[in-house]
């Protein structure tokens, strides 16, 4: 996965996802430097909309179903 910013374009790995005091925790990095992405209940409905569109579920359920 890469991400493209002002600073340049970097590579992202996720490396863990664990439930810790009521957020969901996403441990990878990004570049060189470790990251932790902290996410609220409260913010699962937002993400959710984005994936719900039908074209976006139709590339998950391809990138899924496709053999490697």
């Amino acid at each position: 996965m890469q991400l493209d910013s002002p600073l340049g374009e970097m590579d992202i790995t996720f490396e863990k996802c664990s439930i810790e005091e009521g957020c969901l925790i996403i441990v990878g990095k990004v570049g060189v430097w470790d990251s932790i992405i902290r996410v609220e209940k409260n913010e699962i409905r937002e993400l959710f909309k984005f994936f719900l569109d039908r074209k976006i579920l139709w590339y998950l359920l391809s990138a899924l179903l496709k053999s490697k």
